[in-house]
């Protein structure tokens, strides 16, 4: 089974729940993951010890966060050099229409600015966690979500992400993996030994 790692930049927390479920996804299936908070500078082997990378994070104001451009600049080569695929976080994803684009839009710039070229990509709606915002976030999200024609009840928070949407994710990226070389089976090595 495949060494994935995974990592992921956050503002409010949604991204690392994302992460954590793809993560539950590849654990399940028998892979190694490691899961990665991108505030924590990378290591010099982290790519390199691992067969496939993973890397995705929130937007916010249309920026992702800084810190997952650092995890990822400087080391596009390694991370195409292996399966790979990144996911975005934008509350423009909730919108199947207009919000696709915008998404889009947003991981194509992340993309270009780190020079990196992912084998798969996916944007996910993430969540307004009014209750967790200071006051000045709370009203800029308010501001944004209405704008959208979203949510807009600070009492309490909305989550949007599409969970068997990460999952179909998870597992279309399992396909990109290398197949295990299958072993021969144990009547037929019995066979072919020498008497």
């Amino acid at each position: 089974m495949a060494r994935i790692l995974i990592v992921y930049g956050s503002f409010d927390g949604q991204a690392r729940r994302i992460a954590e479920r793809i993560a539950a996804v590849f654990t399940a299936d028998g892979h190694k993951v490691s899961v990665r908070d991108a505030d924590f500078p990378m290591a010099a082997g982290d790519i390199s010890d691992h067969d496939a990378v993973v890397i995705g994070g929130g937007v916010r104001i249309g920026r992702f966060p800084r810190s997952l451009g650092r995890a990822v600049h400087g080391r596009a080569a390694a991370i195409e050099g292996r399966p790979n695929a990144f996911f975005s976080v934008c509350m423009a994803a909730r919108d199947p229409v207009r919000g696709e684009e915008t998404a889009r839009g947003y991981a194509g710039k992340f993309l270009a600015a780190c020079g990196w070229k992912p084998r798969l990509t996916a944007a996910f709606a993430g969540a307004l966690r009014y209750t967790r915002y200071n006051p000045f976030v709370r009203m800029l999200m308010k501001a944004i979500s209405k704008s959208a024609g979203g949510d807009t009840d600070t009492s309490r928070d909305f989550e949007y992400t599409d969970w068997a949407a990460v999952e179909r994710f998870a597992r279309e990226f399992e396909a990109l993996l290398p197949k295990p070389a299958v072993a021969p089976s144990a009547r037929h090595q019995a066979f072919h030994q020498p008497a």
